[in-house]
């Protein structure tokens, strides 16, 4: 596997498990039942997404022609979020953050699908754009609720 391309995959590997670890530790901060559930819910997904990038690791996938361009728009480091989170956080401000988060992985798998040639590649980014969308989604409505109730 080319350095870019296992660079890539490990930053997506990387934000999968400080997602999984923010909605993990936002679980424990929240007293809505509701909102439990979904953090649960979503550091769970976290961890199925972190799975099937860990099965990349282990292939070898051609990429397209301009994806050393690609590598250098899509500036890893914007992607790595790291987010400190108040004992006295409300769960409205844990909903924001988590909704950035997930705006974020959105925009990197999108952009990483543009990257391989393999069939197999693109079709696990767009799973995973859709798995992002999905949860900023249910976040988005889960913040209406509580904010316009």
């Amino acid at each position: 596997m080319k350095d870019e391309l296992k660079s890539l995959i490990e930053t997506a590997i990387k934000k999968e498990i400080d997602s999984r670890a923010l909605y993990e530790a936002a679980r424990t901060k929240v007293k809505d039942p509701i909102a439990k559930n979904v953090l649960k819910a979503l550091a769970e997904e976290e961890e199925q997404h972190l799975e099937k990038l860990r099965v990349l690791t282990g292939k070898t996938f051609m990429m397209s022609s301009t994806s050393s361009e690609m590598m250098l728009e899509l500036k890893k480091s914007e992607f790595m979020l790291k987010e400190v989170i108040p004992k006295d956080i409300s769960v409205a401000d844990i909903l924001l953050l988590a909704i950035k988060r997930e705006q974020a992985a959105l925009e990197f798998f999108s952009k990483m699908c543009s990257v391989y040639k393999s069939k197999e590649a693109k079709t696990l980014c767009e799973e995973l754009t859709h798995e992002e969308l999905k949860h900023k989604v249910k976040l988005e409505l889960m913040y209406e609720d509580i904010i316009y109730g």
